[in-house]
């Protein structure tokens, strides 16, 4: 957690962006910025200094952490103006008990973080170079309390050269609803 690790990673980003054989970019490092299950283990460093670092690349996909025993999958916003974010996960728990919800009195819910799970898992990334696609699936074995089978609990993908879907819009209600009013929304 020094600034030859920094600069290290700024050098292989800056080769990588302008290189057109690279359509995208997984970074792995241990200690994640932050985890909900297992605070303790946060990192300043990896929040302060290669998050603001990584969000500036827009071929920047995902970055992947252990360190807490547990699947936490987040958002990162990014700086760039291809709009579109990182991906942070973590796939930890196979050397180890697992963190557990409950666990430690300083558990927090952290904006960035969008799922929390306690399981025991694994990530299948497929990336397919011709359609230039990525699909994520996480498969859960669960924990001691709720084993499960291979479950899928969660899945995300990037899709580059794809148009954008059209934006919806209400239907109705339209002006003043009622007490309970109902959407109904464009496809």
């Amino acid at each position: 957690n020094d600034a030859l690790q920094t600069n290290w990673l700024q050098t292989q980003l800056n080769t990588s962006a302008i290189d057109p054989n690279i359509d995208f970019i997984f970074t792995y490092n241990h200690q994640p910025a932050h985890s909900e299950i297992w605070p303790d283990g946060n990192s300043s460093y990896v929040n302060d200094e290669l998050y603001p670092i990584e969000a500036s690349y827009p071929k920047m996909v995902m970055t992947t952490h252990g360190h807490s025993h547990c699947y936490e999958r987040g958002t990162i916003r990014t700086t760039h103006s291809s709009n579109w974010d990182f991906r942070t996960v973590i796939c930890g728990g196979a050397g180890g008990n697992l963190d557990r919800w409950g666990m430690y009195a300083n558990q927090t819910d952290y904006p960035e973080i969008q799922k929390s799970v306690d399981n025991y898992c694994f990530m299948l990334v497929d990336i397919n170079m011709n359609t230039k696609t990525i699909n994520t699936t996480m498969y859960s074995m669960g924990n001691p309390d709720k084993p499960r089978n291979l479950e899928v609990m969660d899945k995300w993908h990037r899709f580059l050269n794809q148009t954008a879907p059209d934006k919806p819009f209400a239907i109705s209600p339209s002006g003043v609803a009622t007490a309970t009013p109902i959407l109904t929304a464009s496809a």
